[in-house]
């Protein structure tokens, strides 16, 4: 993000980027009874087929309507979750970092010019990687695979920017967007460097305290944390729950190492639009991968995964429409299910999901081999795990396939649809597939 792309926008810019008015006719909401009734009802089937548990909160302006807890937090033990379970926020870490830096620079602490090498001179191209940079993901770093899966490791963040430094560039800094939670990494250890205290205590007095975020914290360490949800994930191979993670996430400080509650991300969400940052601030929040609208309306979103969670906040400015979705499970679901639910409240279409499982002719081995989806840069192979198939997005992300008929199997970990037809040749004939990430149906095609 360079300076004419953090121009400031003027006060009316930003009333029309955040707080338009929705054209939209509003619906008389549902009760609290009814919008609980339809939750329950909705996700049930996600509960019942592993690929969620957690809590689903609703709330207008600062009143809770629901805070509904579905499943455990930890199933060995049978603990159900609550609606004060915390969970891990993933990347929803990165707004609360965006929001440290903007009151560092209001302070005149630290500019968004200025480059890497005042705290990190031999960091690769240090002198060109700005501040701006590295918040808008154009800082050249990229992304790996190396330090994900491993065990704790208590970095601080001078050691994952130690770590970092000896990876090459992927782009010249300021040219290409590049998502990556390691620019964040980064930042943390900018911010510790101008404040001289850890970015844990800097994040709660300028984020957690200010919104009465009272059961927030990081887990950049292995202190254990009281009421933190276990995470879970739909079996890979078959209809059961298995263990996902814990994931080291003290190299994720500032960008993905935070833990919540859904009361304290609706409590975010409420100051972030409103006392935290200023219109201009926020407009300068530009990561090119979070919706802007949802609904046709208007929407605050922020949301991150890690190993065995998800979360998900969408804020709607105009009704002061919270809902927060946190899971312990790594299923993708916690977005659509935010999604769906706000549409319960505005009184929009949605769908229960279904799954209809049902033996099938006995599997074809000619279907183990590779496909991509058409239009996506997403491929995958069929694979069999002692006679059972499976599909295998990747080195860690495995989902079953459970069939729901000749030719059709459902796929928990996406809670979706495949169908793979293939003709007397073997040829793939007919292939599609529907997920929660993607309801239009897509077209599989054999590699």
């Amino acid at each position: 993000m360079n300076a004419k792309r953090f121009a400031v926008q003027s006060l009316s810019q930003c009333a029309i980027l955040l707080f338009a008015v929705a054209t939209a006719t509003a619906a008389v909401p549902p009760s609290r009874q009814e919008l609980d009734r339809s939750v329950a009802q909705y996700v049930a089937p996600y509960v019942k087929y592993h690929a969620f548990s957690g809590v689903v909160l609703v709330g207008k302006g600062d009143d809770v309507l629901i805070n509904k807890a579905f499943g455990n937090a930890n199933y060995e033990f049978g603990v159900p979750n609550t609606p004060d379970t915390r969970f891990q926020a993933g990347s929803i870490s990165k707004r609360f970092t965006f929001v440290v830096v903007m009151h560092l620079v209001r302070e005149k602490k630290l500019a968004l010019t200025d480059a890497l090498f005042k705290w990190v001179p031999d960091f690769p191209s240090a002198d060109k990687i700005t501040v701006a940079d590295l918040l808008d993901h154009h800082s050249g770093i990229q992304d790996s695979d190396k330090w994900r899966g491993i065990f704790r490791r208590n970095f601080t963040t001078a050691d994952a920017v130690d770590a970092i430094k000896s990876e090459p560039l992927d782009s010249v800094p300021g040219q290409k967007y590049s998502y990556t939670t390691w620019n964040y990494a980064v930042l943390a250890h900018i911010i510790e460097r101008v404040t001289g205290d850890s970015y844990a205590n800097v994040v709660k007095k300028y984020v957690y305290d200010p919104a009465g975020m009272r059961d927030s914290g990081e887990l950049s360490t292995t202190v254990v944390v009281p009421r933190l949800a276990n995470g879970y994930m739909p079996g890979p191979f078959s209809d059961v729950l298995s263990v996902c993670g814990p994931e080291d996430t003290s190299w994720k400080t500032g960008g993905g190492a935070s833990y919540s509650t859904t009361r304290d991300l609706m409590r975010f969400a409420r100051a972030y639009t409103t006392t935290l940052l200023t219109n201009e601030e926020r407009a300068l929040w530009d990561t090119e991968d979070e919706n802007t609208t949802l609904l046709d309306r208007n929407v605050l979103e922020a949301n991150g995964s890690a190993p065995g969670a998800n979360a998900i906040i969408n804020y709607f400015p105009e009704s002061e429409l919270s809902v927060v979705v946190l899971s312990n499970n790594n299923s993708p679901v916690a977005r659509t299910i935010a999604r769906d639910v706000a549409s319960m409240y505005f009184r929009e279409k949605y769908t229960v999901p279904t799954v209809s499982l049902a033996p099938g002719k006995p599997f074809d081995a000619r279907l183990l081999r590779g496909y991509a989806l058409e239009g996506r840069d997403f491929t995958f192979e069929i694979r069999l795990h002692d006679g059972t198939p499976f599909v295998r997005w990747g080195q860690t992300r495995w989902e079953a396939m459970l069939p729901e008929g000749d030719d059709r199997w459902f796929l928990p970990l996406d809670f979706g649809h495949m169908t793979l037809r293939l003709d007397d040749t073997g040829q793939l004939v007919e292939g599609t597939m529907t997920t929660t990430w993607s309801r239009t149906p897509m077209k599989v095609i054999a590699r």
